[in-house]
Order: C-alpha cells, then sequence, then structure tokens
C-alpha cells in the first residue's frame, strides 16, 4: 500500500521554514543562492508530488489536478492507493467522471469548514471481485445526517443552478458498469464507497 500524498504533508509543514529561508537570502541579496534554493526546492517538490501512480494515465493526471487543486484551497488530502486500475478503452471516461465527481464533492464539502479541518482521504483497492474506490471528508454542519439524500438527482446543500447532480451521476455511471455506491455519514464523517466488479470495468 503507497501513501502517495505522504511527502506532501510533509512539504506543507515544513513550508515555513522555506520561507524563512527565502525571506532571508532576500534581505541579504544572496540572489544568485536565493535562485538555486528556489530551483532545488521546486526540483524537490516536482520530483515527489507529481508521482501518482494508480495503473492508468487518465487517472494519474486527474488525482494530479485535484491534489493540486486542494493545495490551493488548504486542504489535505491522503491518497492511499492499494493496488494498480486497469479499465478498458471504452470505460475510462466514465471511470474518471466518477473519481473525478466524488472528489469534487469532497472538496466543496471542505471549504465550509475551518483550515486545519480540511482533509480528504481517498483510498484505492481491489478484492478478487471488484475495485474499491472510497472517499471520506468531516462532514459540514449545512449537511444533512441521512445517506440517502446525497444521491437524490438535484440533491445539494448549496444554491445555484447545475448543483447537486454529481453524486447522482456518481451512482448512474456506476450502476451502469455493474456497480453500487454506499454512503455512509455516522460520527459526522461523509464517507462514499463505489465497487465496481473488475471484470466490468477491465473488460467492458
Amino acid at each position: 500500500m503507497v501513501e502517495q500524498n505522504q511527502i506532501y504533508r510533509q512539504h506543507h509543514h515544513d513550508l515555513k521554514n522555506h520561507l524563512t529561508v527565502v525571506l532571508g537570502l532576500l534581505q541579504l541579496g544572496k540572489y544568485t543562492d536565493l535562485k538555486e534554493y528556489l530551483e532545488s526546492y521546486l526540483r524537490t517538490v516536482n520530483d515527489t508530488m507529481l508521482k501518482i501512480e494508480t495503473g492508468m494515465d487518465e487517472i494519474d493526471v486527474l488525482l494530479s489536478a485535484k491534489v493540486n487543486e486542494a493545495k490551493r484551497k488548504d486542504t489535505q488530502v491522503d491518497l492511499i492507493i492499494g493496488n494498480y486500475i486497469k479499465s478498458s478503452r471504452k470505460n475510462i471516461l466514465d471511470l474518471v467522471e466518477i473519481l473525478g465527481n466524488i472528489i469534487n464533492n469532497a472538496l466543496e464539502a471542505v471549504q465550509e469548514l475551518d483550515p486545519d479541518e480540511r482533509m480528504i482521504k481517498l483510498t484505492f483497492q481491489k478484492d478478487p471481485l471488484d475495485y474499491i474506490f472510497e472517499c471520506t471528508n468531516a462532514l459540514p454542519k449545512s449537511s444533512p445526517n441521512s445517506p440517502e439524500l446525497f444521491l437524490q438527482e438535484g440533491f445539494s446543500t448549496k444554491q445555484g443552478e447545475g448543483r447537486g447532480n454529481g453524486l447522482f451521476i456518481v451512482k448512474r455511471l456506476s450502476e451502469r458498469l455493474g456497480g453500487s455506491v454506499t454512503i455512509d455519514t455516522s460520527e459526522r464523517q461523509f464517507r462514499i464507497k463505489v465497487e465496481i466488479p473488475r471484470h466490468k470495468l477491465e473488460e467492458g
């Protein structure tokens, strides 16, 4: 099991130290040293943060983009990939849409929380029969505690046109692939689990 975002958490924790060095070099007028320091730091960040390997390039790109979006929104993402994913060309678009909607829902939900509470956990794994994709985040106070509501078409705790269809789409696409979606909201945590039969996803 690989925690793909572990290095990001370390960089986030140490960011104040790096900024202190940057400020010090600026104040000393050490511009050449500053340039070299920043280039070295950025190389380290790029080499570690963006190495997401799920077995599918399309999913790697999606997850990299979402992790970077989460960073911009002061949100920590724990990404645990227990097994590589294999999908047919026919089904990869549906899988990207399923995962994208799950992550978007979590990112939107945690924006209601204080920055130190904005945490999302994503887990990808498989058993002999299914691929299992899980996402967990704290449940905002404005959210209901009734799991069945979240999968209804048009349901949203937000106002605005076009909202409320993300998880309904997840349910529809998962069922089209022969899978299922379950939601648990116990202990004020939102947990969504998508299970898709391996033979359906891989062979189409």
